[in-house]
């Protein structure tokens, strides 16, 4: 909750900052340490869908874990096909399986 916060008060000085008309290399440090403390968030929530995926992948279904770890790393089209294809998937999915 406390990178969340912190993301509310850089959020609120963009916010300020703007209204002000602030100088643009100030509005564009703001603006770097709101995207910083972003980028943080996500690592965490990263990290731990990635625990939740290896998690479910050992429960013994491997297909919903490996698209759900394409999706958090954004490996799909809007359209939800893989960027990878077909063909791609189905040979992760055979080696995870352990057949070559």
């Amino acid at each position: 909750m406390l990178r969340i916060s912190k993301v509310q008060v850089h959020l609120a000085s963009v916010r300020q900052m703007v209204l002000q008309n602030a100088p643009h290399d100030d509005l564009s440090l703001q603006l770097r340490a709101l995207c910083g403390s972003l980028q943080q968030i996500e690592s965490v929530v990263i990290q731990d869908g990635l625990y939740a995926c290896l998690e479910q992948a050992h429960r013994d279904k491997p297909e919903v874990a490996i698209e759900r770890v394409m999706r958090m790393l954004n490996l799909h089209s809007p359209e939800g096909d893989s960027f990878t294809g077909a063909q791609a998937k189905s040979d992760h999915l055979e080696l995870l399986r352990g057949r070559e």
